[in-house]
């Protein structure tokens, strides 16, 4: 006895209802992808500002193309967050981490990340 299996026309028009849930899922919009205002923009790392998600924490993006080992994202990461501690901030921040981060040292950035955060946060009070 052989299995016979019957194919199911392919649907043409919309999209099946749990398909456009998972695209809906994945849209910029719902990953907090929408950026608002660049902050500070270097060869090796920028930090963006969104409005409408201050009330969301600190988003770190670090390719795994550019530090492969997790170790190294992790440090990333970690320096990250202790500067914008250090600053008293976090809340609505994204910051996008290219090759070179770990390079230029943790003073360099966190000199760097300073100046740019403290401009921006001074930029917002004198409005």
């Amino acid at each position: 006895m052989a299995l016979e299996q019957g194919c199911q026309p392919r649907l043409v028009g919309r999209l099946l209802l749990t398909e456009e849930k998972r695209v809906a899922k994945h849209s910029p919009r719902n990953l907090g992808l929408v950026i608002s205002k660049k902050i500070y923009h270097s060869s090796y790392a920028s930090i963006f500002f969104d409005v409408g998600s201050k009330n969301q924490k600190l988003k770190i993006v670090v390719k795994k193309r550019d530090y492969s080992l997790a170790v190294h994202r992790n440090k990333i990461k970690r320096w990250i967050r202790e500067i914008f501690r250090k600053s008293c901030l976090g809340d609505g921040y994204v910051v996008v981490v290219r090759r070179g981060f770990l390079e230029a040292g943790f003073k360099n950035v966190s000199c760097d990340f300073g100046l740019a955060l403290d401009n921006f946060v001074n930029s917002l009070q004198d409005d």
